[in-house]
């Protein structure tokens, strides 16, 4: 089971009473995040990046918008979301004209995977909320973001899925059926961050929040399950229930782990 087959059914199914429940329910504050972001470890990390009015922020993977424009709302700066998938852009688009704040927040359809389409030293910021393990070549992602950041910039990412210690082929099916998914063990983030030519800044272990979300992503899921069951299909409904079983089993035995990045491009 990939996460992108959430994101599709949240996708299809976003004005469903059902699954508005069920975020409200996995998230608290339900802003239209995706995966494991929660509305508090979020004010954090923007409280990291250290963002004002005077701020220009590029949000790598940024899915309909939601955290982007939650960004822009509380701190005032300009922003530009990118995804590879345009009907999220568009409903980005849409989401941000509804708020009031399009002068503040575009989005783009970009691939991440390839060199970004804006020019050396563009951003004071980068963040990367629960997508590094879409990156390919991250090491080469990363220095692509070093190249569109200013001087002093600095990159926020978390990273869902740090092999932290024995994973069977089972779970790793379970955990992610998607061939794009990129599993790395410790010490390998890091390694590319050097290499990129960033200076890491700080360096969390958040798995304790991605496990919390699975646990009541499945339990709000178990609540309405007939109704799902309707929606998705018995086969869709038993995959994703065992996808966030497993996503929650894992990392409370600290063998898959997520891990959040603050990293710095060196003034000179």
């Amino acid at each position: 089971m990939d996460e992108s087959d959430f994101d599709q059914a949240a996708d299809s199914h976003a004005e469903s009473p059902i699954y508005q429940a069920i975020r409200v329910h996995t998230y608290g504050q339900d802003i239209g995040q995706r995966r494991w972001l929660t509305v508090d470890e979020h004010a954090v990390f923007i409280t990291w990046l250290g963002l004002s009015e005077r701020s220009r922020v590029l949000e790598v993977a940024c899915g309909t918008g939601g955290p982007t424009l939650y960004m822009v709302s509380i701190t005032g700066c300009r922003a530009i979301g990118i995804d590879l998938e345009e009907r999220r852009v568009r409903a980005a688009h849409v989401q941000a004209k509804r708020l009031g704040v399009s002068a503040r927040a575009t989005f783009d359809c970009a691939d991440a995977n390839a060199r970004l389409p804006y020019d050396g030293g563009t951003f004071d910021a980068v963040i990367c909320i629960d997508a590094i393990n879409y990156l390919a070549n991250r090491a080469r992602s990363m220095a692509d973001w070093r190249r569109v950041l200013k001087p002093g910039g600095r990159v926020l990412f978390t990273d869902p899925v740090v092999v932290a210690g024995p994973v069977t082929a089972a779970e790793i099916a379970e955990r992610s059926a998607s061939p794009a998914f990129v599993y790395v063990p410790v010490g390998y983030d890091d390694r590319c961050i050097t290499e990129a030519g960033f200076q890491l800044r700080w360096c969390e272990d958040v798995t304790a929040n991605a496990t919390a979300v699975a646990r009541r992503w499945h339990t709000a899921r178990t609540t309405y399950a007939d109704a799902l069951r309707e929606l998705e299909g018995d086969e869709g409904y038993d995959a994703r229930q065992r996808f966030l079983a497993t996503t929650e089993r894992l990392g409370a035995e600290r063998r898959i782990c997520r891990v959040v990045y603050l990293i710095e491009r060196p003034e000179a």
